[in-house]
């Protein structure tokens, strides 16, 4: 996961950014927990699109990594102008 530190500013603005993401990572997490057991693809998609909701990026995909280390993108949401990398392999020394 790629973070960033929060910048200093209004601390009633910085607190509300906190509650708002607590509740974001509530409902997240809830969310999680209501998916049906030993779908993977189904919590892959459903944690690229939790993810991009709490950190408003352009794309998050999930990869999975195979044998060789290799990376596969198995779950990713985007905004609709950027390409898909949706079933993309990359080599180990890629990733």
């Amino acid at each position: 996961m790629d973070l960033e530190p929060g910048h200093g500013g209004d601390l009633v603005v910085v607190h509300a950014g906190a509650v708002r993401s607590q509740k974001l990572a509530a409902r997240a997490i809830s969310r999680l927990q209501s998916l049906p057991d030993g779908h993977v693809g189904a919590l892959c998609d459903a944690v690229v699109e939790d993810v991009k909701r709490l950190t408003g990026y352009d794309r998050v995909m999930a990869y999975k990594f195979h044998d060789d280390n290799h990376g596969e993108v198995v779950a990713e949401i985007r905004r609709s102008d950027l390409d898909p990398y949706l079933g993309l392999h990359y080599s180990a020394t890629d990733i």
